[in-house]
């Protein structure tokens, strides 16, 4: 569905651009349901992973994304028009109708929901997909399950059910509307910089493929809270390099290099926090959560024309001085979220409410043991349904 309204979008844009009315609300509808589309499918495959996975399988994505940056503006310069440019990069989306079979729901989710039986069909067509002959019942994870009662949720009120998951809600709003404000400001600032419009892009977008592989490696070593306040600060320090160099055109290539290391340092930070946001909600409202911080982020992100507004029509300082001010305000933002690292992702709203009470502040995640894992293994209650097929007949 995210796939259709997203084509429909961007091919109605073409044919409507007589139109600024039809015009906006063609981009818009093509616009709305495109994080959706991204999303989905991370969100998906984190909800079929084991615990060590989760980062590798979200830097996979980011390297995807990163691909499709670099070659944007090589497409753009070869065509020289936003027509074929729109339709050029709308027809990757028909790629993925070329295979259904890939395009499953989460297991998880549907667990979560007590379609036993919708879960006990996705679980076997995985299981026929990775050449296992297994058999999964609805009446095998009836028995898996603990037999609780259905959990109800709100939508997006649910993300307010508690004060603690209000507040986790709440900074990873904040830490994803910052990232979005100067990660936009820095690829618009692009058009004052000396060069190329179409290498600079290129560069700023390639610098994004080492970001991604660096944050997947702190976030699995030092956790995801720490790696996000790390790269905030850094790239906190890069803005102030720049705000000393940008005003010197001998000083252009040190400036530029500054400015792609901010964006180094938010595409880390756009890692983490994507990576600790699909990790803190519940399953029950992951995609709600996601898409409502993702959403209010782009919301903040139309201040990125402004900020760079002032640096072209006053002084090309203030837009390296408000990004700097926002990256020191992500910093403590990010330090107040529970760490997600070797955590089990909630599943319902009382796990989501509960996440993290028990981490002190100056928390550093281990890897459990193997013998301090199976007891855990031993003495839980209850379990995930992923966990309890962990077994060689189940594995790819």
């Amino acid at each position: 569905m995210s796939m259709m309204l997203t084509i429909s979008g961007r091919l109605l844009s073409i044919v409507t651009s007589s139109s600024f009315l039809m015009f906006s609300i063609a981009s818009i509808l093509g616009s709305c349901a495109a994080n959706t589309a991204f999303q989905s499918p991370l969100i998906i495959a984190m909800e079929t992973s084991n615990v060590e996975a989760r980062a590798h399988i979200a830097m996979m994505q980011c390297v995807g994304w990163t691909a499709g940056l670099c070659i944007m503006p090589m497409v753009f310069w070869w065509v020289r028009d936003w027509v074929w440019l729109i339709a050029l990069t709308t027809l990757p989306y028909g790629i993925f109708a070329l295979f259904p079979k890939y395009m499953i729901e989460s297991p998880r989710w549907l667990a979560n929901r007590r379609r036993y039986g919708d879960c006990a069909k996705q679980l076997n067509r995985i299981a026929k997909i990775n050449g296992k002959d297994v058999e999964i019942t609805e009446k095998l994870l009836v028995q898996m399950l603990p037999a609780t009662s259905e959990e109800t949720v709100y939508g997006l009120a649910s993300l307010f059910s508690s004060w603690r998951l209000a507040k986790n809600a709440c900074l990873l709003v904040i830490s994803w509307s910052i990232c979005c404000i100067v990660y936009l400001s820095i690829i618009l600032n692009i058009s004052r910089m000396g060069g190329n419009p179409f290498v600079n892009f290129f560069w700023q977008s390639f610098i994004e493929l080492p970001a991604s592989v660096i944050g997947q490696k702190m976030g699995d070593i030092i956790g995801r809270r720490y790696t996000n306040v790390i790269a905030f600060l850094l790239g906190a320090l890069g803005c102030l390099g720049a705000v000393f160099m940008v005003q010197n055109p001998e000083m252009d290539f040190y400036a530029t290099s500054f400015t792609v290391f901010v964006k180094m340092m938010i595409m880390i930070n756009f890692f983490a926090i994507g990576l600790q946001s699909m990790e803190t909600y519940p399953t029950c409202i992951r995609q709600t959560g996601n898409s409502v911080s993702v959403i209010i982020a782009n919301g903040f992100g139309v201040l990125g024309p402004y900020i760079v507004h002032l640096g072209t029509n006053f002084d090309a300082r203030y837009p390296f001085i408000i990004m700097g001010l926002l990256l020191l305000i992500g910093a403590p933002a990010s330090l107040f979220l529970p760490e997600t690292l070797h955590e089990k992702m909630p599943e319902t709203l009382q796990e989501a409410q509960e996440f993290g009470a028990n981490q002190p502040f100056w928390f550093y995640p281990r890897a459990p043991s193997k013998d301090s894992k199976s007891e855990c293994e031993e003495n839980a209650k209850t379990d995930d349904v992923n966990e309890k097929l962990n077994q060689p007949q189940f594995q790819p």
